[in-house]
């Protein structure tokens, strides 16, 4: 690229893709795509929104969001990932019909990543397959996968791990775990966007939240938060992955733990706390999506996953062209530096 052409409108848009990524921001989502009040790791697919009008479609779009979320092993613009779908073969013949994934990431992928890839590639496969199988017993292999991606996001875990564990004890010194909140019938908790009120029952056992099982709702609430804190306190870092994040996602949507968090006399540690179990909880939501996609998207019997290799760093030689003199053209000149400064290491999978 030697010279910038404003009239280039994918050029532009690929610069501008690239710029975002790099400052810690992220391409704009689908506008059917579901957002747990946390944010979501971007996938790119082309330049292009995806669209699709089938269920199979629906399915690769859902699985290609949590794949990308789940390569992108830790924190920050760095680790941002890209993951894109090529079909190959006749889709007539299943024998024929491939499903090639290929992850880029600003980092360059290292050995423990591809072997990842290999592994998943194999146990998705073998999902995959199971389509024309329906007596197999995929028990072992979910297992299995499950293990590999708690393993490979350890980093990832571990910060979130690290938050919980700061917002929990500030939620703790507030006093939410030592007192049962007031019941009120105008708890935000309890209605949906259009106002009306949400029928709670996160326990059979104690029935619907109403006035009369609110203290045993709030007890409920507080006891699986005391459960998280247990597991924060295990001295064996990698054994308390996998409960973590388990525990963390099966308490996610609870209502009534929604009521209790949301009591906390401070509503900024409140927040915190809540977005802290969503993100934990996050990465068991990716792994039933990948686990209930494989199937229904032809090609997957014969999957592969392919890390695409980052090209060498280079520094673009283009002077963004004078739109005005004096003050504009010299902001333009330091925003010609600072692209250049940044160029290095980023996603050369925007042009696949």
């Amino acid at each position: 690229m030697a010279k910038f052409q404003w009239e280039n409108r994918e050029q532009f848009i690929n610069l501008v893709n690239i710029l975002s990524l790099r400052n810690g921001g992220q391409l704009r989502l689908n506008d059917n795509e579901k957002i747990e009040e946390v944010e979501v790791v971007v996938d790119i697919l082309g330049n292009k929104p995806f669209i699709g009008n089938s269920e199979g479609d629906e399915f690769k779009q859902q699985f290609l969001d949590s794949f990308a979320q789940i390569m992108s092993r830790d924190k920050g613009g760095k680790h941002v990932c890209c993951v894109a779908l090529h079909r190959s073969g006749d889709r007539a013949h299943d024998v024929d019909f491939k499903i090639s994934l290929f992850v880029a990431c600003n980092t360059a992928f290292k050995d423990h990543d591809k072997k990842f890839c290999s592994t998943v590639s194999e146990l998705l496969s073998t999902i995959g397959a199971s389509l024309h199988d329906k007596t197999r017993d995929l028990s072992v292999v979910k297992e299995k996968l499950w293990e590999e991606l708690v393993r490979y996001n350890q980093p990832r875990i571990d910060r979130y791990a690290g938050s919980l564990c700061g917002d929990l004890r500030a939620f703790k010194n507030a006093g939410s775990l030592e007192n049962i909140p007031p019941y009120s019938t105008e708890s935000q908790s309890l209605h949906g966007a259009n106002a009306e009120p949400i029928t709670v029952c996160d326990d059979p056992g104690i029935g619907p939240y109403l006035a009369d099982t609110h203290d045993a709702y709030m007890k409920f609430a507080q006891g699986h938060i005391l459960e998280l804190d247990d597991i924060l306190c295990s001295n064996n870092r990698a054994a308390r992955w996998r409960p973590l994040v388990q525990r963390a996602y099966a308490i996610r949507h609870m209502k009534s733990l929604r009521i209790l968090i949301g009591s906390c006399s401070k509503a900024s540690i409140g927040h915190k706390l809540l977005k802290d179990i969503q993100f934990l909880g996050r990465l068991k939501s990716c792994f039933h999506t990948l686990i209930e996609a494989a199937p229904r998207i032809p090609g997957f019997s014969q999957l592969s996953i392919i890390p695409v290799q980052n090209l060498q760093p280079c520094t673009l030689s283009c002077t963004l062209p004078p739109l005005e003199r004096n003050g504009v053209l010299q902001r333009q000149k330091r925003d010609s530096v600072n692209f250049r400064a940044r160029s290095p290491g980023s996603l050369s999978t925007l042009t696949l």
